[in-house]
């Protein structure tokens, strides 16, 4: 009678198997996640939004879109905040950076 080989760990044959596939999973969400960080500009948010820049501006003064300023003038907006302003027009519930940004607009629209 030949003797059996010691069958292989069931646990380390499917922990070999699982670890590529568990990298590749969070290396997506991490992506994912840093791509809903990066900031844009106005010009490159009313590109994805398929929309002209007064209109981004115009989602932030009625407080559909959050704003960041950046070096205390410019506008910056995350894909995230972008994406859930396209979603609907809903009202977000404003930061004090984009209610600065906010009135910022009304007073370079003229309104009071």
């Amino acid at each position: 009678m030949a003797k059996d080989a010691p069958a292989p760990d069931l646990t380390a044959v499917l922990l070999d198997l699982l670890r590529p596939l568990i990298r590749e999973e969070i290396a997506k969400e991490r992506a994912a996640q840093e791509r809903g960080s990066e900031l844009m500009t106005t010009a490159d948010a009313a590109t994805i939004a398929r929309v002209k820049p007064p209109t981004i501006r115009e989602w932030v003064a009625k407080g559909r879109l959050r704003a960041r300023l950046v070096s205390g003038r410019y506008m910056r907006f995350t894909r995230a905040d972008l994406d859930a302003a396209m979603a609907g027009p809903k009202r977000q519930n404003l930061d004090p950076v984009s209610l600065a940004c906010r009135r910022a607009e009304q007073v370079r629209s003229g309104e009071r």
